[in-house]
């Protein structure tokens, strides 16, 4: 039986035929409409950043549908053991910590059912949950992934930023096609360490480049999306680097996400 992570994979392209219409469209209407162009273009970065938030829910679905099928809750990273009895232990400090412990034991000795909300966003964030660094940093941490952006920007992710368009093109089919193939059946056989996203390399001071061009990216959405921007300062160009980068991440996201939850790979301590 297939994956959930799989069909979750094979349903990307699909998601983003959208975008790829509408850059297409504005591209075409640049010369005889600009009024056009840059309305398309100021919806396409409203569009992208939709998409990735989307992405980051699935994928986590994809991951907790994927352990109730396949797997059992005491196979989880303990981070994910942690993240799922959180609600359960809301006192804090040392009591929530025995607490959780003592819940730990009692689940993993149970057929215990996974839920998909304790695995997203911090209660402290409910109602903005747009795909910044630190939502996604905690999704990925809720499945046992630590300083997930750390482990992009060590691996050959990374070299997206230096690379043109074409080579990132052919970066993001082929980590599509690598994780179709891996996450076909569980578990899962996509290995982390093929792209270098298995362990830290040398320490990463301040943010690194997919956290500045996310934030970016947000910057620009949220300007759209309450007004304050109404001119339009993205060119096709640049959004469908924008488009392949988002992508790139994705998939180097999930493939941190299957290697943890199925124990392809271990996330590296803090």
């Amino acid at each position: 039986m297939s994956t959930f992570a799989h069909g979750l994979v094979t349903s990307i392209a699909q998601r983003w035929a959208e975008v790829d219409l509408l850059l297409d469209t504005a591209e075409a209407a640049q010369p005889s409409n600009p009024d056009l162009h840059d309305a398309i273009c100021r919806s396409v970065v409203v569009l992208t950043a939709a998409h990735l938030e989307g992405f980051v829910r699935d994928a986590a679905k994809a991951m907790v549908d994927d352990t109730n099928m396949f797997s059992e809750f005491k196979s989880l990273p303990p981070l994910a053991k942690r993240a799922f009895c959180r609600p359960y232990t809301p006192e804090g400090g040392r009591q929530e910590n025995e607490r959780a412990q003592n819940l730990i034991a009692l689940l993993d000795g149970l057929e215990t059912k996974l839920t998909l909300e304790p695995f997203l966003y911090a209660p402290e964030n409910e109602g903005h949950k747009n795909p910044t660094p630190s939502v996604i940093e905690r999704v990925a941490r809720n499945f046992g992934v630590k300083q997930a952006f750390k482990l992009i920007a060590s691996s050959t992710l990374d070299d997206v930023f230096s690379a043109n368009e074409s080579e990132n093109e052919t970066r993001q089919e082929n980590l599509t096609s690598d994780l179709e193939s891996g996450t076909a059946s569980f578990p899962y056989s996509i290995d982390a360490a093929t792209y270098g996203l298995h362990e830290l390399g040398a320490p990463v001071s301040g943010r690194t480049l997919w956290e500045t061009f996310l934030d970016d990216l947000m910057l620009r959405r949220h300007r759209i999306a309450h007004g304050t921007s109404t001119s339009n300062g993205d060119s096709v160009t640049g959004l469908r680097a924008d488009r392949t980068k988002v992508r790139i991440l994705q998939c180097g996201l999930l493939i941190l996400l299957c290697s943890a939850v199925s124990g392809a790979a271990t996330a590296p301590s803090s």
